[in-house]
């Protein structure tokens, strides 16, 4: 109990979140030197272990180019064309930097994503939420409590044994292993202590019920 998937998120029948769709960052296409005019390139994205899904890629001066097929429910496939407006501006310490311009609201952004009927837009036009906006208080402060173990070496150990049971990883700093641990612990103490009311709350519960049921008998 308290782990990842304890929450409400992960079951079939809740809404799609961010996290689960293609995606297109603008950061990333400029680092990879991508937004030279004239540039032609396949987009792959893998979804699980065995699918994936690409799109092709151009980049013609102000605006990107993205080609690919798509389908609404069970319809058949059919090719689709679509620019994304881009802009460059200038940075306050020198150089420019890429955005994009979501081509359903016009905002100025750094990615779009996949959404269906609409192709490429922001994360606003989706109408998708994030993950973390999914999910209960213990999967909260359950990945917050792994973010920081993670950053001392201790993801993988046991989550009921406090951090310092762990060495310190190597070249790390003792000042900085302190700190990071006094926070990991902090946070390990408040995902046991949700974890332990979310049990007492199941615990009140179904003795409620209990005391209200009539068993008949055999």
């Amino acid at each position: 109990m308290g782990g990842p998937g304890s929450g409400s998120w992960y079951r079939w029948d809740t809404r799609r979140v961010i996290d689960q769709v293609d995606r297109l960052d603008v950061r990333g296409l400029s680092r990879q030197g991508a937004l030279r005019e004239g540039v032609h390139a396949v987009i792959t994205w893998r979804q699980g272990q065995s699918s994936k899904s690409s799109i092709s890629f151009s980049c013609q001066g102000q605006a990107i180019c993205l080609e690919y097929r798509t389908r609404i429910g069970s319809e058949n496939w059919y090719p689709v064309r679509q620019e994304i407006a881009l802009e460059w501006l200038p940075q306050k310490l020198g150089g420019r930097r890429a955005w994009l311009r979501c081509p359903d609201c016009q905002r100025r952004v750094a990615l779009v994503y996949w959404s269906g009927r609409r192709g490429y837009v922001c994360r606003l036009c989706t109408g998708l939420p994030y993950k973390s906006e999914c999910e209960v208080l213990e999967d909260r402060l359950y990945r917050r409590m792994r973010k920081l173990r993670k950053r001392v070496g201790a993801a993988d150990g046991d989550t009921e044994q406090p951090l310092w049971h762990h060495p310190k990883p190597k070249y790390m700093h003792q000042s900085t292993y302190e700190r990071l641990g006094e926070l990991a612990e902090e946070a390990r103490m408040e995902w046991l202590e949700a974890r332990d009311a979310k049990l007492l709350r199941l615990v009140s519960r179904y003795a409620s019920v209990g005391e209200h049921s009539t068993w008949g008998k055999g």
